[in-house]
């Protein structure tokens, strides 16, 4: 018996490709020096990452639950950014220097 791959043991999906789809698709795997199916895997993985996933439509509840939170995170880092620029005026008040702790 030959080798056995890793590859052989993974998911296969068969796609029906309109017309010059592969042709371009084998452009841009040599132009990437990838496998076509290299330059396929990689092309979904970039469709699932970052912003592509924070595409929610507006009117949905889940989107309006996420904007809440990231407006309430927003303003939590800016009263936070707030509160630490008056302590170091507070510090740069006080008329001694504390020794500061090093940390472990």
């Amino acid at each position: 018996m030959g080798p056995e791959f890793k590859s052989r043991a993974l998911d296969k999906f068969i796609v029906r490709l309109p017309e010059g789809m592969r042709e371009k698709l084998s452009a841009a795997a040599q132009a990437n020096n990838r496998t076509m199916n290299a330059e396929v895997v990689s092309r979904l993985e970039q469709s699932f990452s970052g912003e592509a996933l924070l595409t929610i439509k507006e009117n949905t509840a889940e989107a309006e639950m996420i904007w809440e939170m990231s407006d309430g995170i927003r303003a939590m880092r800016s009263e936070f950014d707030k509160m630490q620029a008056d302590l170091r005026e507070l510090k740069d008040r006080l008329p001694f220097r504390t020794k500061s702790k090093k940390r472990a």
